[in-house]
């Protein structure tokens, strides 16, 4: 694999364990993260296309809502390449969710902006996404979100991918929220994530 895929990988990778307030409403009511002041901590991992390496990241975010049906995230992640200590990269970034209750429907829409160090001669870069979606109330513990999104950097060589998403989130109690989520990205790749919210 080029290292420039490398790179786009571990990027989308970063991203996708990311997604979380993205697609977050009391929290009383149900299992959304939306409108609710929460922490996070997850893991995820992609699978690139024709190869036997896996592309790991984990990441700490903070989601926090300012105002009726807007909420504004942070994250810190570090993404690292299977059994390669020397493709890695750190990623610090925000993120703004604008959403709209529906009935038992959360439609939602968001976008990040935010900045990765990357390592040895390759150039640091902004990075970007956008991602749109509705959320699905199940009961009162679990909810389901379906999502498409595009994450990318601002290189003149895009490392850009799109990606479809599924995710189940699940309140355990009143503070604690663990999820799991399934991506098929571009190009044939496909990711995981899984993680803990706690609501504060």
């Amino acid at each position: 694999m080029k290292p420039h895929n490398l790179i786009g990988s571990l990027i989308v990778a970063a991203l996708v364990s990311t997604t979380a307030f993205a697609q977050g409403s009391t929290p009383a009511t149900n299992a959304s993260l939306r409108g609710v002041r929460a922490a996070e901590l997850g893991f995820g991992f992609v699978n690139p296309n024709h190869s036997s390496l896996n592309v790991y990241a984990t990441n700490l975010g903070v989601n926090v809502p300012v105002s009726a049906n807007v909420d504004l995230g942070a994250a810190l992640t570090y993404g690292w390449v299977e059994a390669n200590s020397d493709v890695d990269t750190t990623d610090l970034s925000v993120s703004a969710t604008v959403y709209q209750d529906f009935a038992q429907v959360r439609a939602f829409a968001a976008v990040s902006l935010g900045y990765a160090w990357l390592p040895g001669a390759l150039d640091d870069d902004w990075i970007w996404g956008a991602r749109v979606g509705a959320e699905f109330d199940l009961g009162s513990r679990f909810t389901t979100v379906l999502s498409a999104g595009y994450d990318d950097s601002f290189d003149n060589g895009s490392d850009g991918a799109f990606d479809g998403t599924v995710r189940l989130n699940y309140r355990a109690t009143d503070k604690l929220l663990p999820y799991v989520e399934v991506s098929n990205i571009e190009g044939g790749d496909w990711g995981a994530a899984l993680g803990v919210a706690y609501a504060f």
